[in-house]
């Protein structure tokens, strides 16, 4: 309860309150431009989909079966 209490508080603060990261805090910013996606099936029929990114849209494609 109190969790949400503070989350609550922020949240109306907006954009006015900065969220401070210690100096050694680091990370990465990831954009893809292909996914692959793999379903598998009980009669081996699986469903394998390529999601392309081109002109920023999406393409998919079946690549499996």
């Amino acid at each position: 309860q109190d969790l949400m209490h503070k989350y609550n508080h922020l949240e109306k603060l907006g954009n006015e309150y900065k969220l401070e990261r210690p100096e050694c805090w680091g990370g990465y910013f990831i954009k893809p431009t292909r996914i692959e996606f793999l379903e598998f099936q009980t009669t081996r029929f699986h469903s394998r989909l390529l999601y392309e990114q081109k002109n920023n849209s999406w393409i998919i494609k079946q690549l499996q079966p």
